[in-house]
């Protein structure tokens, strides 16, 4: 919630495709990476986990859910 980051910010690394969601790397480094993630209307990812690692998530537009 308290990120700066806006459409403007995200939007020269966000891509969207029929055939599934689309994961664009911006950043990596040894201790995070970043990723600008897009899924058209009614699109989801496959159940997976984070290998440990830690993972926050901010929507910058439209509305996202996550079921477990």
């Amino acid at each position: 919630r308290e990120s700066p980051l806006d459409l403007a910010d995200i939007l020269p690394h966000a891509a969207s495709d029929r055939g599934g969601y689309v994961r664009t790397l911006v950043r990596l480094t040894e201790h995070y990476e970043a990723l600008v993630m897009c899924w058209l209307p009614g699109q989801q990812s496959p159940v997976h986990d984070h290998g440990g690692s830690a993972c926050a998530v901010k929507v910058i537009q439209g509305l996202a859910s996550e079921s477990r």
